[in-house]
C-alpha cells in the first residue's frame, strides 16, 4: 500500500457487571432480559486519501460476540480543509 492507503484493526472487551432491567406495561411487570456478561468487539477497515485533494473514503466492518452479538459496517466520504 502507498501513503494514500491506511489499514486499521481494533479490538476490545466489554463487561456489564449488573445488566438487570425492569419493565412495566399497563402497570404489569414485563420479563426483562439479563444483559450482564462479557463481549469481545472488533473492527477492521481501510481509508483512502487521494494525494493533495482533501477528500477521503473510509470503509470499515465491525462486530461483537459473546453476551452481545452484532455485525455492521461504515462507509464514509469526506473532505478535510
Amino acid at each position: 500500500m502507498t501513503e494514500d492507503w491506511v489499514f486499521h484493526v481494533a479490538g476490545g472487551w466489554e463487561h456489564e457487571f449488573d445488566g438487570e432491567q425492569e419493565g412495566k406495561l399497563n402497570g404489569r411487570k414485563v420479563n426483562a432480559p439479563d444483559m450482564g456478561g462479557s463481549s469481545g468487539v472488533g473492527e477492521i477497515g481501510i481509508r483512502w486519501t487521494p494525494r493533495q485533494t482533501g477528500f477521503y473514503l473510509d470503509l470499515a466492518a465491525h462486530g461483537s460476540a459473546g453476551q452481545r452479538d452484532s455485525v455492521g459496517g461504515n462507509l464514509s466520504l469526506g473532505y478535510e480543509f
